[in-house]
């Protein structure tokens, strides 16, 4: 009796062990990817845990009966970020179909006999019969507040979101009708490059890990992972935004600066805070040498643009992403080094004297970091930059900050940001009749305006947007 049991035993778990391969073989995972303007930009639902339906569908006068998914079921479980929406299905060859959302008739979801994933419309034109999905994007036809950002000096900031991003990829072919139900047939673009995404001649890319890309406007574009992605070098990397219409970046400012140190000239630089290109326009009335001129070019600054970031990006000339000062959304602002050789180290091995004057403390790390001379105010500032003209220094790199300090507590456009702006102007002024030499004057990054709840205007930078992106960039030749 007792081994009749076992064998009962036995049996029971190879049936059951069985059973469990079945179900792991009859589950494994397919994946359909669901991206564009959805919360977190990409999702993915593995159709083999949903539950199929019956439906059937007419196939020149035969009526096929399937099992799939109904695609307005599936995107229940999404939550889009606008309320009004197109949805676009895309076909690994970049054959798609685009209809609104929601659905005016089924659309299911179903796996071939070869495992692709596939579409079938009924009560839809036969551009919707997608074979072999590569993914589906939802695409608001609302006005986007996020997504990638085209920032362009002294205009509005353009956001298109990452659903209409991966549209302008795409090359719209015929509006097809069956019935009052309308689906569009585009396909995917060939050679879409960077300027053609902008419409506009200058351009610079900055991605995802802090990288620019500048002079950019033949760059290839592509859609990946359900991010819009650019070539640079020999791979492509996701793009963060795109900065328009500007002459150069503030880190042409190392090569500016690098090329007079070449021809014999002592290079003065002047770093004035915060002090952007709207407010050189705003307060043009009342300046003087920093008035917009022919000597003046308008310049992009870094992402994040915030001192320590845009700082190290002036003095290496390299990106963030190169010289290794960036910081994430969220992350506290260390002093970091920067990881490339910077303009102090190149004009010492020249054997070039260098004055490096900063405010109260340090932002970066730099290779003189031992020599700063410090400053309690702009004023001392501009008194330290007195005594390096006549100590007769080859390269003068000085920093006011209390523009920026300003333009924070009253914001940019104040009475107190004019009075700072013109202040420092009277140094800079000064500075320059006393040297003999290339002078380069460029800020940081700009400013924009806010508001807090009494309705009292403040300034905040580092978010890049067409206010805080965009700063004046003069070179005097002494």
């Amino acid at each position: 009796m007792r081994k009749q049991q076992v064998k009962l035993i036995i049996i029971a778990f190879i049936a059951l062990a069985a059973a469990l391969a079945l179900f792991a073989c009859n589950s494994k995972p397919v994946i359909l990817t669901i991206d564009g303007d959805i919360e977190g930009g990409i999702a993915e639902t593995d159709l083999a845990k949903l539950k199929a339906v019956k439906f059937s569908y007419d196939d020149d006068g035969e009526t096929v009966e399937a099992k799939g998914y109904g695609l307005s079921g599936i995107l229940e479980g999404i939550k889009m970020l606008y309320p009004d929406n197109k949805i676009m299905i895309t076909a690994s060859d970049g054959v798609s179909a685009v209809v609104r959302y929601p659905l005016t008739s089924d659309i299911y979801i179903y796996i071939n006999d070869n495992g692709a994933v596939c579409a079938k419309g009924i009560g839809y034109p036969k551009v919707v019969g997608i074979k072999d999905i590569a993914e589906i994007t939802v695409i608001t036809q609302n006005e986007a507040t996020e997504g990638y950002r085209i920032v362009s000096p002294l205009s509005d900031t353009v956001f298109v979101s990452r659903g209409n991003a991966k549209l302008r990829l795409f090359d719209f072919i015929a509006e097809n009708h069956l019935g009052e139900n309308i689906a569009e047939k585009y396909e995917k673009g060939k050679g879409f490059a960077v300027s053609d995404f902008t419409d506009k001649v200058k351009n610079a890319v900055y991605f995802e890990d802090y990288d620019i890309l500048p002079d950019a406007g033949g760059a290839p574009l592509d859609w990946k992972g359900g991010k819009l992605v650019c070539k640079t070098g020999e791979e492509y990397k996701p793009v963060f935004g795109f900065a328009v219409n500007a002459d150069k970046l503030i880190l042409d400012a190392f090569a500016d600066m690098k090329n007079a140190l070449d021809d014999g000239k002592k290079v003065m630089f002047i770093l004035p805070d915060g002090f952007s290109l709207q407010q050189a326009e705003h307060f043009k009335d009342y300046l003087t040498t920093l008035k917009m001129g022919d000597n003046t070019a308008i310049a992009a600054s870094t992402n994040l643009s915030i001192s320590p970031v845009a700082l190290a990006a002036i003095v290496t000339g390299q990106s963030p992403f190169v010289n290794g000062v960036h910081f994430d959304k969220g992350e506290s602002r260390a002093v970091l080094p920067v990881k490339v050789d910077d303009i102090f180290k190149y004009a010492e091995n020249q054997g070039k004297s260098v004055s490096y004057i900063e405010g109260k403390g340090n932002l970066i790390i730099t290779s003189v970091n031992d020599k700063v001379t410090y400053s309690v105010s702009d004023q001392r500032a501009y008194q330290n930059g007195i005594k390096a003209i006549n100590d007769g220094a080859d390269l003068i790199f000085i920093h006011f900050h209390e523009i920026d300090d300003v333009n924070h507590s009253d914001g940019p456009l104040s009475d107190e940001a004019k009075d700072k702006l013109l202040e420092i102007e009277g140094y800079i002024e000064d500075l320059i009749s006393r040297f003999d030499g290339t002078v380069i004057i460029v800020p940081d990054h700009g400013h924009n305006t806010l508001y807090d709840a009494g309705g009292n205007a403040y300034g905040a930078h580092g978010l890049f947007t067409s206010l805080d992106m965009f700063v004046p960039y003069y070179v005097f030749e002494g």
